[in-house]
């Protein structure tokens, strides 16, 4: 049976499921896995690898293998996304938001300097 877990393994991380490094894959986007119910099919399979052999996919990466494991929501930390486009997008959110987080901290201290100033209790440097 560990052969057959072992070769079923293999065929999923040959498949058009995961994409990225040999020894790190993630999850791909692929409509017609999807249609055809593949992602589901995998999930059963490893499931039945790890009950009944103890055999994991080792070829997952870290984040792919923990979120598989928890039930909880993961943070993936943004160089562990594999897709350029929309690693790319992420920074460019990530960017919009700090100048945005700036623009308001900035806002934010002017509007406390002048009411400290009013009250009397701020102190120039």
């Amino acid at each position: 049976m560990r052969e057959v877990f072992t070769l079923i393994l293999q065929y999923i991380h040959d498949s058009r499921l995961l994409c990225g490094p040999e020894n790190s894959r993630f999850l791909s986007c692929n409509a017609k896995c999807l249609e055809d119910n593949d992602y589901f099919v995998a999930g059963i399979l490893i499931a039945m690898s790890l009950v009944h052999t103890g055999l994991a996919p080792h070829f997952l990466s870290p984040v792919t293998f923990q979120a598989l494991l928890s039930d909880q929501p993961l943070a993936v930390p943004l160089q562990d996304v594999y897709d350029h486009e929309l690693k790319s997008s992420l920074e460019s959110l990530l960017d919009l938001d700090l100048t945005w987080s700036k623009q308001r901290d900035a806002q934010w201290k002017g509007t406390y300097q002048l009411y400290l100033t009013w009250l009397g209790l701020w102190q120039f440097q």
